[in-house]
């Protein structure tokens, strides 16, 4: 058994010891992600190697579960959706009250809402990825009272929280609820995947470019950004997300593409410090 899958099976023992009998299939994706109507999860096919999240990450590529924690996170995360599909817990008029619809579309570009109330706020995958849709929203909800079970007496409650937090301990659902027959059928296998490393580089960053072109990145009144100035600007910002963005663009510029990047002054003020910092 690979250590991968040891770590797979530890997060999903976590769920089992709460009496949620689920026994997901796992395979090696390009992302991760649990598709709908499916009990298994797909993960990443660069978690197998190091060395090869590290040439990735150096030439812009996002690379999601590079320590150990975050992949206990992650497994967590999806694991949750799969909880979700199994037990037909978006049909509940209880859930879509409280965490909205999941026929909900999915935005295209996800940017974080400011001024949330506190109260609604969940700290799991990261502060802001539970406002990316409903179904998302409670995956999150659901991993952190998962992850934090233990404390859940301490927990200051919301309605989100609360609810998940019923589910395990009430039994409604995962000992009186019939689980659903679903597909074990892994979706977007790597083995089917024909792309060269290149391809999938160049592809992983093709929003970001659009992106990025959409902006006057030039060197006319701008400055030249270095991918190591990121991480710093990252810690300092009030919009870390947005720095990290723009960190997987500079990376693939200047390791992917051999370019160096100018940025303007709009970008520089849309990340909050940024604009303060490269004038000192």
């Amino acid at each position: 058994m690979s250590k991968l899958h040891e770590e797979f099976i530890s997060v999903l023992n976590e769920f089992l010891e709460l009496g949620i009998k689920i026994n997901p299939n796992v395979w090696f994706s390009s992302e991760w992600f649990c598709p709908d109507h499916v009990e298994g999860v797909g993960v990443p096919f660069y978690l197998q190697s190091k060395r090869l999240m590290n040439y990735l990450e150096k030439n812009g590529v996002r690379v999601e579960g590079k320590t150990k924690s975050e992949r206990a996170d992650l497994f967590r995360h999806e694991i949750s959706h799969v909880v979700d599909n199994c037990f037909g817990l978006r049909r509940l008029k209880k859930r879509q009250k409280i965490f909205g619809l999941s026929s909900t579309t999915y935005p295209e570009f996800f940017i974080p809402k400011k001024n949330v109330d506190k109260k609604a706020q969940i700290f799991h995958l990261d502060d802001n990825y539970w406002q990316a849709h409903p179904c998302e929203d409670f995956a999150e909800t659901f991993s952190f009272v998962v992850k934090n079970w233990k404390q859940r007496k301490s927990f200051s409650l919301n309605s989100k929280v609360s609810y998940c937090v019923g589910l395990i301990e009430k039994g409604d659902v995962f000992f009186k609820r019939k689980k659903r027959s679903l597909s074990f059928e892994p979706i977007d296998n790597i083995i089917y995947d024909n792309r060269s490393l290149g391809d999938f580089i160049v592809q992983s960053l093709s929003d970001r470019a659009n992106l990025l072109n959409t902006y006057n990145f030039s060197d006319k009144n701008s400055r030249s950004i270095e991918v190591k100035s990121m991480k710093y600007f990252k810690s300092k910002s009030k919009e870390p997300w947005a720095v990290d963005n723009l960190r997987q663009l500079l990376s693939f510029r200047e390791n992917y593409l051999g370019q160096e990047t100018f940025v303007s002054k709009k970008i520089m003020k849309e990340l909050d410090l940024l604009a303060e910092v490269m004038k000192t």
